[in-house]
């Protein structure tokens, strides 16, 4: 990896150091957090005084970056995989309600319809069985709609 030391009189322009109160800027080195060929930011440290970091120093600031551009890595991917999740979800949820509520939906509607037209055309024993299909469909939509529900609630 490499590392940037800074002197004293450039320190307090660099950019890298635009968050670190001046007082601590004697002296800095910096380190990019790499992961593979990607650039995820910079480890830098600073001290009050002018001063040069040893090989010891440097070689542990190039270790913690290392251990932490994987944190921060590790952080983006499981956001990411969290996120994947959800949308997942969404569309698991989109298929149960397309093939159960929306198909008895779409037979609720028919069955009224045809009970409609019986009682119209004088039928009421066959309007009647027709409702009372309607009715089982309803209770079993129901069913279906609140252990979906209360599959959305569970961790």
């Amino acid at each position: 990896m490499a590392t940037v030391e800074y002197d004293p009189g450039t320190a307090a322009t660099a950019p890298l150091c635009r968050f670190v109160d001046p007082a601590y800027l004697g002296s800095s080195v910096a380190v990019p957090l790499r992961v593979g060929e990607r650039v995820l930011g910079t480890l830098a440290v600073s001290a009050t005084t002018s001063r040069r970091f040893g090989a010891l120093e440097l070689a542990t600031l190039e270790s913690l970056a290392s251990v932490a551009a994987v944190a921060i890595d590790n952080a983006r991917l499981y956001r990411r995989v969290h996120e994947l999740g959800m949308v997942e979800e969404r569309n698991r949820i989109a298929r149960e309600v397309h093939d159960g509520l929306a198909q008895v939906l779409a037979y609720v509607g028919t069955k009224s319809e045809a009970a409609v037209s019986l009682l119209d055309s004088g039928h009421p024993a066959e309007a009647r069985a027709q409702l009372v299909d309607l009715g089982s469909a309803a209770r079993s939509v129901y069913v279906d709609v609140r252990e979906a529900i209360l599959g959305l609630s569970s961790p």
